[in-house]
This record gives structure tokens, sequence and C-alpha cells, in this order.
């Protein structure tokens, strides 16, 4: 016959009971300590009898130790599922009041804009919405001062560097300027030209001058003889003398004149017509710049060369091509 299903309910002999207790109590923790071996699990069983008594069984360690980790497990759950709790609660308590601002703000956006609504508001919704205007137009207008404050300060750079560009510009046209102007300086006393105080001033600034070289002795000029003839409507013709003729061929010591070369006769006018306006006789030299003191030292020694060698044309030309004047084209007309 097949085997009936047992019902599942107390059994009311007590001896009865007591032996069912007895089996099913050994096959359970033979079945647990099965699964632990199996399935490297840790179990533990606590049982009470009818009578008071403990049965229990730990597959690994003591029960104490056991104890402890369902506790520590079953707190950290319970711990977790408060902060959740608190957490969510915050959450909520934040959005209501951030929806409340957000209606706040709108409200005072509205009633900036004249919407009127400011009549149906409270007081105490008047006064946080007087308190947050006064904080946005402090804050307004400390953000213009400093944009202001800004914008005056690259003016101020920018002026700065402007101004140091002018004078920069300045210096370099004045530089420019003294480079080819030798305007006179005019010395003047009561209104009118002194000619003798500005005569003086001249002699004294000449003397000083760091291209004048040495003192030549006026003897090696004595016998120096440079002809310029200037017919009216002419070219200015420069001649220099030749040899003295002999005693047979004339009674007379006049020396016979040729006319000069015509690239050392430019170079000549130019530079005579350069020194004539340094040293006019009725202005004063300016301090002269460098190029410029170069420049007339350059046509001063020319000058001397010619005074000095003039006897001999070939020896003028040596002396200018050496000097590096008179280069320009043989065609090149003088004014």
């Amino acid at each position: 016959m097949a085997r009936g299903k047992v019902q599942l309910k107390r059994i009311e002999n007590p001896v009865h009971r007591q032996v069912t207790f007895c089996k099913r109590r050994t096959s359970l923790l033979k079945k647990a300590n099965e699964l632990s071996v199996l399935c490297d699990a840790e179990i533990g069983i606590i049982i009470f009898s009818t009578h008071g008594k403990l049965y229990e069984l730990a597959t690994k360690g003591p029960m104490e130790g056991l104890i402890d980790r369902y506790k520590t497990a079953c707190g950290d759950a319970h711990s977790t599922a408060g902060a959740d709790a608190n957490q969510s609660q915050e959450i909520k308590q934040e959005i209501s009041m951030l929806k409340k601002e957000i209606d706040l703000l709108h409200k005072s956006v509205r009633c900036m804009l004249g919407e009127g609504i400011a009549g149906h508001m409270t007081l105490d919704e008047l006064l946080v919405l007087e308190k947050h205007l006064e904080m946005w137009m402090y804050h307004i207008r400390a953000t213009k001062m400093q944009i202001m404050f800004q914008e005056i300060q690259s003016l101020k750079n920018k002026e700065g560097i402007l101004k140091a560009a002018n004078v920069f510009l300045q210096e370099k046209i004045l530089e420019r300027n003294s480079l080819f102007d030798v305007s006179p300086m005019i010395v003047q006393q009561n209104g009118y030209f002194d000619a003798a105080r500005a005569g003086a001033m001249k002699k004294e600034l000449l003397a000083s001058a760091p291209w004048r070289g040495e003192e030549q002795p006026r003897e090696k000029f004595a016998d120096a003889k440079l002809k310029v003839t200037n017919q009216p409507g002419g070219t200015p013709t420069m001649h220099v003398p030749r040899k003295k003729r002999s005693a047979a061929a004339s009674k007379t010591d006049e020396d016979l004149e040729a006319e000069i070369d015509p690239e050392l006769r430019y170079s000549f006018l130019r530079n005579f017509r350069f020194l004539q306006r340094v040293f006019s006789i009725d202005t004063l030299v300016k301090p002269l710049p460098p190029a410029m003191a170069y420049n007339v030292s350059r046509n001063l020694s020319f000058f001397t060369r010619i005074f000095t060698q003039f006897w001999d044309p070939e020896g003028i030309a040596n002396a200018q091509k050496s000097l590096g004047l008179g280069q320009e084209a043989k065609a090149r007309r003088v004014d």
C-alpha cells in the first residue's frame, strides 16, 4: 500500500512526541553538518526541547562568534536602512525649500516687472523680498564699480603706452631733423642781433668741437690759390693753378689756370656749401650729432688735402678717391 501523507500537527501523546523529536533532531543536525561540508557554508542551529534542554550546532567556530556575526550583519542592515530613510527625508526637505525659494523668486520677478502681485503678499514675504532686492542691488553696484575700475585702469595703461610712444617718436623726429637741420640759432640781446656775442660763442663752441682736429701751421697754406669763377647765368667754374712758367717763356710769375675735373668740382662745391651752412658768419652752430660731426670731419679732411696738394691734380684726385667723395655720375650737374 502507498504511504499516506503525514499531517503536520502537534502530537498529543507525550511519549510519541519525545521519540519524534529525538529522531528529527538527529536528522536535522546531520543534514546541517552535511550541507556545511558540501557547500562550505557556516551554519548555526539552536534547539530548545519541551523540557527546556538546549541543543546547538556551529559548523565553523564557536556559537558565540556566529551570534556576534549575526548581530553585526543585522545591525548594518538596520543602520543602512535608517540612513537611507534619513537621506530621503533630507532630500524631501531640501526639495521643499527649493520650491519655496523658486516661488519667491518668481513672485519677486513678477513684482519687479510691475505685474502688481505685491498686494497679495504677506508682510513676511514682503520683508524677505525687500531683503533680497537690497542684496541684489548691492551685488549689482559692486559688479558695476569693479567693471568701471577695470576700464579706467585699462585706459590709463593705454594712455601711458601712447605717451611713451609719442615721446619716442618725438625723439626720433628730433634726431632725424638734427641730422639735416643746421638752421641758425640766432643770439639776440634786447631783441636785436648781437654779432660780437654770436662770434664769441661760436668761436668757443668751435674750439671745443670734437672733430676740430689738430692745429695746422698757417705757412702750410700760404701759397694756396684756388679760383672759382661764376658768370651770370652760368655754372660756377673752379680752376687750379698749373706749374709756374719758366723764365724764358714768360717774364711774369702768373700761373696758368686749368679747369678742375667735373667730379672734383661737384664734390668741392657740395662740401663747400655744406660747410658754408654750418660755419655761417651770422649764425651759431648747434651741438652737432655724431653723424653730422663725422660728415664735417670728412669734409674738413677733404679740403685740407685739396689745399695742401692742389699743385698736383693727380694728388687731388687721389685725395678725393681715398675719402670716397666725388663718386657721383659725371653727368650730374651743379645747381
